[in-house]
């Protein structure tokens, strides 16, 4: 092995050592303290400390793969590994980093279209109501309905910001239900009942050239397919993804039946070309704050730093921190990533809501004309 390889590895094991002996030191002054607590600040410089010697510890994995090293050095790598291991919590892997490429996305989608669907009530509270208030009439609702003789199965009541969700079997009469609910005035003079009205997929159209029109897309692409004749208004385009070169993707809006029949073969032919065609989700993501559910200039968030999740002005670490899961009690381990991207669990759990929403089957519908203000990531 080259002597500069060696050296590098012998720096990385110096810096690896002194910065095991930072933490141990940390440690020990907070135990010699008077207050003996470890408090945020304390946990944030540890944990600092900690994804140092993580990337310093993949650097030397690196330099092993590269250089196979013999087996004395993998075995001090696999120590140093190990003693990282005690001072990290375990981590198990989220949604997002076991679906890393875009065919998990068809999967999911597949997945809905197989499944039985469930139906579902949305409960939403009036302004002057709070959701645990809905959530307790709702269930006072569900006894009053059963006590008159009217049986029903539900297979889960979800806590919602605005009031509660409730999820039926296919089989049950879900507007016999929703009228039981409205004739139970402690709940109906509180809240609005409602059945949501499922949302339309969307799909890109790959590499479209640029000398086609895209307003006239629709058209175009219902007479160059005999199978979808007539179905103009059943599909929208919302926007071209902006290119440099001479092509560039399409977004459309369309209904389930159009999607059924488009996604049967995965291609359909424009006025000069033949263009595949490829499932689309968009989430709606503030690109100030980083939050989900509103848009960039509908936000009174502080701005975000996409990298280190700082507040604000800052000087930026560089080092990969999502604020969204840094303060989530279920992903607060597991931030060294993006706030944007399908690395994110919290983003991949959007991805999975919005699927859960969408109709890929059955409805044939005109298109409602939505207008597309706000801000939103797609995959």
């Amino acid at each position: 092995m080259c002597d500069n390889i060696l050296q590098k590895l012998d720096d990385l094991e110096t810096s690896l050592s002194s910065r095991l002996q930072q933490i141990t030191q940390k440690l020990k002054d907070k135990y010699n303290s008077t207050s003996k607590q470890i408090n945020k600040s304390d946990i944030k410089d540890i944990s600092t400390i900690i994804q140092l010697i993580t990337c310093e510890i993949a650097t030397m994995k690196e330099v092993a793969v590269q250089n196979q090293l013999n087996d004395t050095n993998q075995q001090l790598m696999t120590e140093l590994t190990n003693i990282i291991s005690t001072n990290k919590t375990r981590q198990q892997p989220s949604f997002a980093q076991i679906v890393k490429n875009t065919d998990h996305l068809n999967q999911q989608i597949h997945q809905k279209q197989k499944g039985i669907e469930e139906k579902t009530i949305i409960i939403s509270a009036n302004d002057d109501q709070s959701p645990t208030n809905i959530l307790i009439q709702t269930n006072n609702a569900i006894k009053h309905t059963r006590n008159e003789n009217r049986p029903f199965k539900i297979n889960k009541i979800i806590k919602s910001k605005n009031g509660a969700i409730i999820k039926l079997p296919p089989e049950e009469d879900i507007d016999q239900l929703i009228k039981d609910f409205k004739e139970f005035d402690q709940l109906n003079n509180i809240a609005s009942i409602y059945q949501p009205t499922p949302l339309d997929p969307t799909v890109v159209l790959k590499a479209i050239s640029k000398i086609t029109n895209i307003k006239e897309l629709p058209e175009i692409i219902c007479n160059m397919n005999p199978q979808l004749n007539g179905c103009e208004k059943k599909m929208q385009v919302l926007f071209a993804i902006k290119s440099n070169t001479d092509v560039q993707d399409v977004v459309l809006r369309v209904c389930p039946k159009v999607y059924e029949t488009i996604m049967q073969t995965g291609q359909i032919y424009t006025d000069i070309q033949v263009a595949r065609v490829k499932d689309r989700v968009f989430i709606r993501q503030c690109q100030k704050c980083f939050q989900f559910d509103h848009s960039s200039n509908q936000c009174k968030n502080q701005i975000s730093c996409i990298t280190c999740g700082a507040k604000g002005d800052h000087n930026c670490t560089k080092i990969t921190r999502c604020q969204n899961c840094s303060s989530h009690p279920k992903y607060k381990n597991n931030t060294d990533h993006l706030p944007n991207n399908k690395e994110c669990p919290l983003y991949s759990d959007q991805i999975k809501k919005l699927i859960q929403k969408t109709c890929y089957t059955g409805l044939d519908h005109e298109i409602k004309i939505i207008s597309r203000k706000s801000t939103s990531n797609g995959i």
